[in-house]
C-alpha cells in the first residue's frame, strides 16, 4: 500500500500513517515480549548482561521515534518513510559494538 500510494498526496499520508502505526504496534509488542522474557529468565544464559541491557535500551527510543515519524508522515510522508528506515537501522545495527571493535583494533 505504501509503495503504491507514495506519489499521491493524500493517499501517501494515509499509507504512511497506517504503515507507521503498524510499525509502532509491532515495536510495542516486541518490547513487551522481550521485557517479559528478560523478567522471567527466558533469555539464554550465555548472553552477556550488557547485551541484554543494550537491546532493552534500543527498543524504547524506537517507539518514540515511530510516534514522531507517524506525526511527521501526516505532513511529509516520504520523509516519514526515510525515518522508518533510519529507526530500523538503529535497532538492527549494533553501533556501540562497532565503536568498541574499532578501539580494540
Amino acid at each position: 500500500m505504501l509503495a503504491e500510494y507514495i506519489g499521491e498526496s493524500d493517499a501517501a499520508r494515509v499509507a504512511s500513517t497506517i504503515y507507521g502505526i503498524n510499525l509502532l504496534l509491532t515495536s510495542v509488542l516486541v518490547s513487551v515480549v522481550w521485557r517479559f522474557a528478560v523478567h522471567d529468565g527466558l533469555v539464554r544464559p550465555d548472553i552477556a548482561d550488557q547485551e541484554v541491557k543494550a537491546l532493552t535500551t534500543r527498543l524504547t527510543p524506537s517507539m518514540a521515534g515511530y510516534v514522531v515519524m507517524i506525526l511527521l508522515g501526516l505532513f511529509f510522508p516520504v520523509l516519514a518513510v526515510v525515518g522508518y528506515l533510519a529507526i530500523a537501522v538503529f535497532i538492527i545495527v549494533p553501533l556501540g559494538a562497532l565503536r568498541r571493535s574499532r578501539r580494540h583494533a
